[in-house]
């Protein structure tokens, strides 16, 4: 489990709605926080990140602007979207904005999402109410490895039946 992750969404007006896909997970920590942890202390002296009210934060975002697969689902484009901010992973899905450009709309601890505010999620989701299956990800397919390794398993316990008769 995971400090939980503030979800948001922009604020109504502001330059991200512009330039995130509606519908897009986003999320973040305090820039200085999250630079911090992914540098060390001594990176944080420039004056646009010495931000000692954590008003900057660092947000990652998943729109799912290729269509894969694996992304239907909002909670399925948060998870990836925490995944790239908790590894501090390289990507270009990443900003530092002021945090009055954000709504507060839940949380995710790296299992769950917990809504706070869901009218605002539902409009950036591109409804009029929040649909619970947005916030379930979406049942992965087995892999090949796993799908062999039933298969043996099934195989091994129908010889086992066979034997005992």
């Amino acid at each position: 489990m995971h400090d939980a992750l503030t979800l948001y969404v922009p604020q109504a007006g502001s330059y991200l709605e512009d330039h995130i896909k509606a519908g897009a997970a986003m999320l973040g920590s305090p820039a200085k926080e999250w630079l911090e942890a992914k540098y060390g202390e001594w990176v944080i002296t420039a004056d646009p990140l010495e931000d000692t009210a954590n008003s900057k934060l660092m947000i990652d975002f998943e729109g799912n602007i290729y269509g894969a697969e694996n992304m239907r689902t909002y909670a399925d484009r948060v998870e990836h979207a925490a995944g790239r901010h908790r590894d501090h992973a390289p990507t270009i899905a990443r900003l530092v904005v002021a945090r009055e450009d954000l709504i507060a709309v839940g949380s995710y601890d790296g299992e769950r999402i917990e809504t706070q505010n869901s009218e605002a999620l539902a409009s950036w989701l591109g409804g009029d109410y929040l649909d619970d299956a947005e916030l379930e990800r979406t049942p992965r397919p087995l892999s090949a490895r796993q799908a062999q390794a039933m298969t043996i398993a099934s195989r091994h316990a129908a010889a086992a039946g066979r034997r005992r008769r």
